[in-house]
């Protein structure tokens, strides 16, 4: 049924198929040439543009004059990160500093705000195997009264690799407790 709708066409000939080629390959060339002469042969005056930038200035005459030091200063190196905040930028600098900041981090786990002790700790989780020193105190972190912090503790000592070790069995009480 299928096949009667659809028309059916003889194929081309690889003689035609060749001719086709040669043809768009040709096509191509001419397009590709046109277009380089063309843009080299038409060149902006440099008067035309002087003219345009006047007029674009009449148009909006409260613009302040830009040098082309302003745009050097302008430039965001966190241009690609607009949503972070400040906790987050810090987190993520803290987290590519890595072992040096690990005592610190360790210091805030004992923070009253549950929310700064996550931080914290997903912190060190992002350092990974280099947050050794912190295994005891994630390992404490585990008992935290707040159900999020001994979640973030359990992804961290994995993180930490074979290294958190010691909290293999404080890890299995807590893989048979129900939530």
């Amino acid at each position: 049924m299928i096949d009667r709708m659809i028309p059916q066409r003889p194929l081309p000939s690889m003689h035609h198929r060749r001719r086709q080629y040669a043809l768009l390959l040709i096509l191509t060339v001419v397009v590709g040439c046109t277009f380089l002469s063309g843009s080299i042969d038409n060149e902006p005056d440099p008067a035309e543009i002087q003219r345009l930038v006047q007029e674009d200035r009449a148009e909006t005459p409260n613009q302040p004059e830009l040098s082309p030091s302003d745009s050097a200063q302008s430039f965001d190196p966190l241009e690609g990160y607009p949503d972070w905040n400040l906790g987050q930028t810090a987190a993520d600098a803290l987290g590519r500093i890595g072992a040096p900041a690990t005592a610190e981090l360790i210091r805030a786990l004992q923070d009253v705000d549950p929310e700064r002790r996550r931080r914290a700790i997903r912190v060190l989780a992002r350092i990974g195997p280099d947050a050794v020193d912190a295994v005891p105190a994630l390992m404490e972190a585990l008992q935290d009264p707040d159900p999020l912090v001994p979640k973030a503790a359990a992804r961290a000592l994995g993180q930490i690799g074979p290294d958190a070790a010691a909290a293999v069995p404080a890890l299995m009480e807590l893989l048979h407790q129900e939530e």
